[in-house]
């Protein structure tokens, strides 16, 4: 015979499950809406580094800096 502790049991079973699946996907999706509304970190790091190649390339141009050098300075901006 099932006691009144073992339906209990159940039905705390089987409402809970539901629940935290329910929960654990409603988490998910306000994490994945957060990251979307977030603007990725290295946006500004490109913008620097194409902003660094733009002075070199000007300074190659212009002479002061050598086939070598330029070559140097922009492989060490792209690492």
């Amino acid at each position: 015979m099932i006691g009144s502790s073992e339906i209990l049991l159940v039905i705390l079973i089987l409402i809970g499950i539901p629940i935290l699946i329910i929960t654990g996907i409603l988490l998910a999706i306000r994490f994945i809406i957060r990251a979307a509304k977030e603007k990725p970190k290295e946006e500004p790091m490109q913008k620097e580094i194409a902003v660094e190649l733009k002075k070199l390339a000007e300074l190659h141009d212009q002479g002061v800096l050598t086939d070598e050098e330029f070559n140097e300075q922009k492989k060490k901006l792209l690492r």
